[in-house]
Order: C-alpha cells, then sequence, then structure tokens
C-alpha cells in the first residue's frame, strides 16, 4: 500500500476525531475536560480512538499480525481517562493493566461483551495493511473482541475495515460494496443502497 495513502488515512481520522471531540461525552465530561484544559476553544485534542488507533498501527507495523495479547497489554497501558475512553473500556483496559487476561476482562462489564463502536471507530489499520478479505476480516475480529466482545461490534469493525480497503485502494471514489449477514447490519445497507 502507498504509504501517503497510509499518513492520509490516519491523519485524517485524527482530524475527524480532533474535530469531533468537544463534543462527544455527556455534560459533566465535556465540562471536566474543559476545566482540565482540555477541551477549550482552539485547542484540539485527539481522544482515545486514536490513541487505540495508532497502538494498533503499530502493533500491526512490528509484525504484520494481531497479536491480541500484546495489543491489550499496549492499549491497556496507554489507557487515560482525560482522552475520554468510555467507562466500560477504560474498566476494561484497567482490569488489563492490573493483571486480568483480556479475553476474561472483555467480558467482565457486559457478559455478551460490549457492542460499542469502539472497535469500528479504530480499525482503519486493518483495512489498509490486509489484502486478502479472509485475513482482513480475522484481523478485525482480532483486534475488536480485546474489549468488544459481542458480535455485532465485531461485525461493525469489520464493515469499516473492508470500507477503509475498498477507499484506499482505489484510484476514484469508489461505490462501498458492503454485505453483512448479521441482519441489523444487512437492513441498514439495503436502506442505504435504496438511498
Amino acid at each position: 500500500m502507498d504509504r501517503s495513502r497510509v499518513r492520509g488515512c490516519l491523519l485524517g481520522l485524527a482530524l475527524a476525531d480532533a474535530l469531533a471531540a468537544p463534543f462527544e461525552g455527556d455534560f459533566a465530561a465535556r465540562g471536566m475536560w474543559w476545566l482540565l484544559g482540555l477541551g477549550k476553544r482552539g485547542r484540539l485534542r485527539w481522544t482515545d480512538d486514536t490513541q487505540m488507533t495508532l497502538v494498533l498501527a503499530e502493533v500491526l507495523a512490528g509484525g504484520g499480525a494481531i497479536d491480541q495479547d500484546r495489543l491489550a497489554a499496549r492499549w491497556a497501558e496507554e489507557a487515560r481517562w482525560a482522552r475520554g475512553y468510555g467507562p466500560a473500556a477504560l474498566k476494561i483496559l484497567r482490569r488489563i493493566r492490573r493483571g486480568m487476561p483480556w479475553r476474561e476482562a472483555s467480558r467482565s462489564v457486559y457478559p455478551d461483551g460490549s457492542f460499542g463502536n469502539g472497535g469500528a471507530m479504530r480499525v482503519a489499520p486493518v483495512g489498509l495493511v490486509f489484502t486478502d478479505r479472509e485475513a482482513r476480516d480475522a484481523a478485525a475480529h482480532a483486534s475488536c473482541e480485546v474489549t468488544h466482545a459481542h458480535p455485532h461490534a465485531i461485525e461493525g469493525a469489520r464493515l469499516i475495515a473492508e470500507g477503509v480497503h475498498q477507499c484506499a485502494t482505489s484510484d476514484a471514489a469508489p461505490e462501498l460494496v458492503l454485505q453483512s449477514h448479521e441482519a441489523v447490519f444487512a437492513e441498514r445497507l439495503a436502506l442505504r443502497r435504496r438511498a
């Protein structure tokens, strides 16, 4: 993959994250960030989404595969409340940092695993690195389940990785071709195609 496309994707992700950060979280969280100087006008900050994306890219650059144990340890090491982590993700990462295996920690807050969008928010490097669809799907699954083990979260991450891959490998604006066997996603993708 062309390095300029990789840099462009990661820079675009970080900028979009920083521009949207002032609107993230509830009123109390936004107020606390402002008091800490993290949300003042004119000062951009990236959130946990960019932080975790950069760690994922670093892990992939170190070997081209998802080492879930290393990924979990690095995410736990980097987790700081001030980045805007959701409460459940922060609990999971703190438990991992204290020594709980990630497979246990990922289901310690929600027994079926979180189905939040965190896995999808950070999966872009997977779409950039893996050219083979099966390998890309497996890597999206592996990167997501460390903190978001619910099948809906994993499918959301897989779809975003596929969309990133299609965009990064096309010289023109692609008409994304995304398909899902999960009913909740298949219905929404069908609505998008009809629009």
